[in-house]
Formats: structure tokens, sequence, C-alpha cells
């Protein structure tokens, strides 16, 4: 991931990882395709990174149906002219980026909390922890524009079960079921 980097660049990177470790987590790369927030909610919440396009198209529903808030987040100086279905037809596309208003989206659509480790060495919250059943943590490098997700060093056994569960319910194909054990 670093090949070709300067000595500071991987310094940088270095200290990111060592940032997230010290919460107790440790960084998994997603695929750098476009679809990366949301092969990382999905790998979050399936253990997989396959089912994206799922959460890209729960994200356009939830913004179809809440257009008052969403509203909110565009401008009419904009490419989108401040229309909403223009956007939600362009964030409909496979291989575009999602961003603040997708992580807001899906906070809501999923009733989860998302905490973001910035490259920065900083701590984001997208929900109210108050309201949200459950967390999700998620890493994300501006320089590169890219989401990758975090696990933490110590697995939740019980979490573990239940994706696996969930996998097995779904029918998914028992490759990523053997994956997610073996981590």
């Amino acid at each position: 991931m670093l090949k070709g980097k300067s000595a500071q660049d991987k310094q940088n990177w270095k200290n990111y990882e060592d940032f997230i470790r010290k919460h107790g987590f440790k960084l998994v790369s997603i695929v750098g395709d476009g679809n990366c927030l949301f092969r990382a909610f999905s790998h979050q919440l399936e253990g997989s990174q396959e089912n994206y396009k799922y959460y890209r198209m729960e994200s356009v529903r939830y913004m179809q149906e809440h257009p008052e808030i969403f509203n909110n987040f565009l401008h009419d100086d904009d490419k989108y002219k401040g229309k909403l279905d223009t956007y939600i037809e362009y964030m409909s596309n496979d291989g575009i980026w999602g961003g603040n208003i997708e992580l807001f989206a899906l906070s809501e659509a999923f009733d989860v909390k998302i905490v973001i480790f910035h490259q920065n060495l900083t701590l984001v919250t997208i929900g109210d922890e108050r309201r949200k059943s459950k967390t999700i943590f998620l890493a994300y490098n501006r320089s590169g524009r890219h989401y990758n997700t975090v696990i933490p060093i110590q697995p939740n056994k019980e979490l573990l079960g239940k994706r696996v569960l969930k996998r097995v319910r779904d029918k998914k194909p028992i490759k990523d079921v053997l994956e997610i054990i073996q981590k």
C-alpha cells in the first residue's frame, strides 16, 4: 500500500496504524474501486465486502424516503444544482464514492453509530450513541479518499457467531464464512 511513498508518508501511515492499535483495533484493507465506503460498511455488518451494492442502495433508498433531511445537504451552486433526485441518481451508480451524506443515511437506515478513525489521528462519530443499537468502526484516509474498516484486536466471539449465523442464514458462500472464522 505504501510502495513508492516518501519516508514521511510511511511514518504518517505508521502513526495512523499505531493510533488505531492504541484504541484496540487493527486495520482491514478494503477494495479501492469507488465502493469502499459501502464495502467497509458491509464488512462491518456482515464480515464480508461482497454485499456493498445492498448498502449503497439502502443509503439511496433512505435519502429518497427522507428528502426533508437530505435536501439540506445540497446547495444550489453544487453540480447537482441542489436537486436531491439528481444526486440520488448519481449515487445509485456502482463505483461512485460515498461520503458524509451517505454515512449519515447509513447511520440512520441501519440504526448504528459510526466511529471513523481519520488519518489525522482524530475520531469522528456519526449518530447519537444513546439512540443507536450498535457501533461500527471505519477508517478514513483523506489523502487517498479511501475507507477501510477496523476490527477489534481481540475479536468479540459473540459478534463473530452472529456474523457466521447471518451468512449461513442468508446462504452466503461458505468461503466467506470460513474467512470470518479464520480471522
